[in-house]
């Protein structure tokens, strides 16, 4: 582990996967789905070709518009960049680039657990969220609270632009 430091995760958003490549020619999703795609690398995605508010909060979490991914494959997704940084941050730092939606999705995994549903979206996408804002989750192995457990991740930062 760094010295001095808990497990951090900063994600600086907006990129486009290899998965969005996929879903938006409604191919199935790679393996290395999460990794970005060349354009992620070089530009921000501003197409909202989805709109998942519009249909996902009353939907069933298994049910995907054509070309979209299901609550339920998001969820999945989160929990598993959530697995694959928690071994990584702990040796070195790491800053992660995703999209405006990813994060409100880590954030709802993150508040909620098992209890995340697809009614918290519209709440969760009230927290604004500028284009390059840093946001950083630390994950604590050990956290007690008022004698509460709160250990796993933990929001610090959301949308810090006061350090770009």
């Amino acid at each position: 582990m760094i010295r001095g430091r808990r497990p951090a995760i900063h994600f600086v958003r907006h990129g486009e996967s290899v998965a969005n490549v996929a879903d938006c020619a409604r191919r199935d999703r790679p393996d290395d789905g999460d990794r970005l795609s060349e354009r992620g690398w070089v530009r921000p995605d501003r197409q909202h070709r989805h709109a998942t508010l519009a249909w996902m909060p009353d939907a069933d979490p298994t049910y995907a518009e054509p070309g979209a991914e299901s609550f339920a494959d998001v969820v999945a997704r989160v929990r598993r960049v959530q697995h694959r940084l928690h071994s990584d941050a702990g040796h070195r730092r790491i800053v992660a680039v995703s999209h405006f939606g990813f994060l409100h999705w880590f954030l709802g995994v993150t508040l909620f657990g098992d209890g995340f549903v697809p009614g918290h979206l519209p709440a969760l996408y009230r927290m604004g969220h500028a284009n390059t804002g840093i946001t950083v989750f630390e994950r604590h192995d050990r956290r007690v609270m008022d004698g509460l457990d709160l250990s796993g991740w933990v929001l610090t930062t959301w949308n810090d632009q006061a350090h770009l």
